[in-house]
């Protein structure tokens, strides 16, 4: 007889998937969007721009078919971009329940100390980190011991896969992180986003421990 399948793992592992496939549809409607502002500024226009001259004639210096065709897509894009972002966030309440006990209460700058009463338990490692980036920024240091990283912990982070789908479904969002440096616990705040000038949408290395 085959190994019974755990109802609440395939629900997780189903949601995860979701979560994968949206932050592609995501990822392909920011870059549309992307492709229309620059044709937008090509044109010296935005979306609240004129395209009429000051004696009411349209303006001959802008292609006006172009323009009015790349504000008409952005404003599609922009609700198709909500809707997205409404989806990841049902399919992540459903792939990241919420931790089994408390974390640790902490400030974003106060450290406290680990007793034996602490059920935090690490769940991956911070092995680099570009100062550069987002998790630079946010204080996050090489041998970092993760023990929460938004809503994901040792129960629920599925060898990193789930952390890797809210990293991917957070871009410009805070994520809370938790980490254990030093016999302390420390909370960071960080905003995951594109653009930095390195690679991924943090800038940091992890490994599950």
């Amino acid at each position: 007889m085959g190994k019974p399948v755990n109802p609440m793992s395939s629900s997780r592992t189903q949601a995860i998937q979701e979560i994968n496939r949206l932050t592609i549809l995501k990822e392909n409607i920011e870059a549309e969007m992307e492709g229309h502002r620059g044709r937008l500024e090509a044109e010296q226009s935005t979306m609240t721009s004129s395209l009429l001259t000051l004696d009411g004639f349209p303006r001959d210096d802008i292609d006006i078919l172009a323009v009015r065709h790349a504000r008409v897509r952005l404003l599609e894009l922009r609700n198709d971009l909500k809707s997205i972002m409404n989806q990841i966030e049902e399919a992540l309440h459903q792939a990241l329940p919420p931790p089994s006990s408390p974390p640790p209460a902490s400030s974003s700058s106060t450290p406290m100390d680990v007793d034996a009463s602490s059920s935090s338990q690490p769940f991956a490692l911070v092995k680099s980190v570009d100062e550069k980036g987002p998790a630079g920024a946010a204080g996050l240091q090489p041998q970092d011991q993760i023990v929460l990283f938004g809503k994901v912990d040792a129960s629920n982070h599925d060898n990193l896969k789930a952390l890797a789908a809210l990293v991917g479904a957070s871009e410009g969002s805070p994520i809370s992180i938790q980490v254990l440096r030093d016999g302390q616990v420390k909370t960071l705040s960080m905003v995951p986003r594109s653009g930095w000038g390195g690679r991924g949408l943090i800038g940091t290395h992890i490994v599950p421990v």
